[in-house]
């Protein structure tokens, strides 16, 4: 299956559960250094204040999903900390990893399967944090390097937690993925790192949304309707704020949120 075959299918798939995708925008790959990036451009002249995507929440994973997880209580009651209740993205990494475990059989496979792999977050500090690269990052910023080791805790805590809860209750099947060494270290920190650099707070990891580029002047952001008093509870929206042109790629900014 060629990659816009992909993206066209994950289209259909929000547009089927009631969601909406622009047919004036298409999904470009690239492929440099072995690592797959993507973007979104026009394919036809957009208006200013039109509406690019509507995510609705059944096709999000979204802070609350964990809880439709069968047998997720077993680990609720042993999680001394609350840590499922009370640390959003651990409910986000938990989903994410249940849902690829799934396979075909997720309601989610649609999205799951467009997101990045491994090989392609490589470049993330997550995936090179040694002692030497650490001494580094201390010379050249000690606040960055301080920020590295934080995320780089919380990823070890978060890998110590759910291994330690899928042994006492088994979860999520690792033999799905096969005989794969160190296979849930590698599930974690792809989820991790798909949330810290794809996802929101408030939305979750959203469909076709995740695929936009960050532009810090992009007055874009992804909005979220929390009520519904225009149809849309719960759903996720881009609207643009200016026109574009065909051919012109679409930033949005990640940083509002």
């Amino acid at each position: 299956m060629t990659t816009n075959n992909i993206f066209d299918k994950m289209a259909n798939w929000i547009r089927k559960n009631n969601g909406f995708v622009s047919p004036s925008i298409k999904v470009v790959s690239s492929n440099i250094d072995d690592i797959t990036s993507r973007s979104i451009y026009t394919i036809n002249d957009i208006k200013k204040n039109e509406s690019l995507m509507r995510i609705p929440l059944k096709c999000k994973i979204h802070p609350n999903l964990v809880y439709d997880i069968p047998n997720i209580d077993k680990w609720i009651q042993n999680d001394s900390k609350n840590m499922i209740k009370t640390q959003l993205f651990y409910r986000i990494v938990i989903s994410l990893i249940y849902e690829k475990s799934l396979g075909k059989k997720s309601f989610y496979y649609p999205f799951i399967r467009t997101l990045p792999k491994s090989t392609d977050l490589k470049n993330h500090v997550i995936f090179n944090n040694t002692p030497k690269n650490m001494s580094d990052w201390k010379k050249c910023s000690s606040s960055f390097a301080d920020d590295v080791q934080t995320t780089f805790d919380a990823y070890e805590n978060l890998l110590d937690f759910i291994s330690t809860q899928n042994k006492e209750f088994t979860i999520i099947d690792l033999e799905k993925f096969g005989n794969v060494e160190n296979i849930l270290k590698t599930l974690v920190k792809w989820a991790y790192v798909i949330f810290i650099t794809r996802g929101w707070y408030i939305h979750g990891c959203v469909p076709y949304m995740d695929l936009f580029n960050h532009k810090s002047n992009s007055q874009m952001i992804a909005q979220y309707h929390e009520t519904n008093n225009i149809g849309f509870e719960g759903q996720s929206q881009c609207i643009t704020y200016k026109s574009y042109e065909i051919g012109e790629e679409i930033f949005i900014n990640y940083s509002i949120y």
